[in-house]
């Protein structure tokens, strides 16, 4: 039987412990990195001991562990200088390499993660492949999160549901979320269905998860029922974390929905939907620049006939 097959099906095997991602995470992460990845200093300054400390004991490090953590430290390693960040990056490739030829799990995950995306080098979803595959074998749990995304990115979508749908038996969240979107958009061999999205979407919105909020709504967006996809629009947008849960980018997108349901779809106050798109477009969206321009306009003639009768009337999408 082929090897990926059988790496593929012992996914299923996995003990339902092993399969909390937030726990992973947390108990592999090295132990001297800061818990603020965002840290420019603290984390600089721990990369700057791990070194001091190789250096005082004069050799170079040769434990996988060791080459696993100094390439950890240098991919996280923030700092404003676009040419010391793309340096960190390529001495990151490097010490994970070596921690792998030792057959480093962590190591060839997190090494998969760069030849995905392009970081340090170039992309190869080849060797990305192989390296998640390696990873999984060694027992690392976001190997297996990892490798179903990448089959999802490059159209491998029935590999991508198999394994997700495996890994969402166990409670994952992400993956939950991940088969939803594969519902809903469809792919090779997968057929869109947008109810089984929505009660993919539902079983963790109904938790108060906000992504899973999110995406409920996208999807009823998307497929222009803007009545359903309202209430959860507004429950984001009323929600003090959402921006910080789901970033800055994505927090701009819904404020610029739920201004669309309200100026063009005749389903809201259209001076709401103005202050809803000044809102998105302070939050960095430009893209809703015209239909702002274009509702303002609508408003301004709207006032002018309003002592002789007028009323404002919904817009048409545009």
């Amino acid at each position: 039987m082929n090897c990926r097959l059988l790496v593929l099906m012992s996914v299923v095997t996995i003990p339902v412990a092993a399969m909390e991602a937030d726990a992973w995470r947390v108990q592999n992460k090295p132990s001297y990195f800061s818990p603020d990845e965002n840290n420019e200093e603290s984390n600089n300054d721990n990369l700057f001991r791990l070194n001091k400390k190789q250096a005082s004991d004069n050799q170079a490090p040769v434990d996988g562990d060791q080459l696993y953590k100094l390439g950890y430290a240098y991919y996280f390693a923030q700092t404003s200088s676009p040419e010391l960040r793309e340096d960190n990056l390529k001495k990151a490739r490097s010490y994970l390499e070596q921690a792998v030829k030792q057959g480093h799990g962590r190591a060839a995950n997190l090494l998969g993660e760069m030849w995905q995306k392009g970081k340090g080098g170039k992309i190869d979803f080849v060797k990305a492949e192989n390296l998640y595959l390696l990873a999984q074998k060694k027992g690392v749990y976001d190997a297996n999160y990892n490798l179903a995304e990448l089959y999802r990115h490059t159209n491998q979508t029935q590999k991508a549901y198999k394994l997700h749908s495996a890994l969402e038996a166990y409670g994952d969240k992400r993956s939950r979320i991940a088969l939803g979107n594969i519902h809903l958009h469809g792919g090779k061999g997968v057929a869109p269905d947008l109810q089984k999205a929505i009660t993919l979407y539902e079983k963790m919105a109904q938790q108060g998860d906000l992504t899973a909020t999110y995406y409920l709504a996208r999807a009823y967006y998307k497929n222009k029922l803007y009545e359903e996809a309202m209430p959860y629009f507004q429950e984001i947008n009323e929600s003090p974390t959402a921006q910080q849960v789901l970033g800055t980018l994505v927090f701009s997108q819904v404020k610029a929905a739920l201004a669309n349901i309200y100026g063009f779809r005749g389903l809201g106050s259209p001076q709401e939907a103005v202050e809803l798109f000044e809102e998105a477009l302070a939050l960095g969206n430009k893209d809703i620049q015209p239909k702002l321009k274009l509702l303002k306009e609508r408003l301004a003639r709207t006032k002018k006939s309003a002592d002789k009768g007028g009323r404002y009337s919904a817009l048409g999408a545009s």
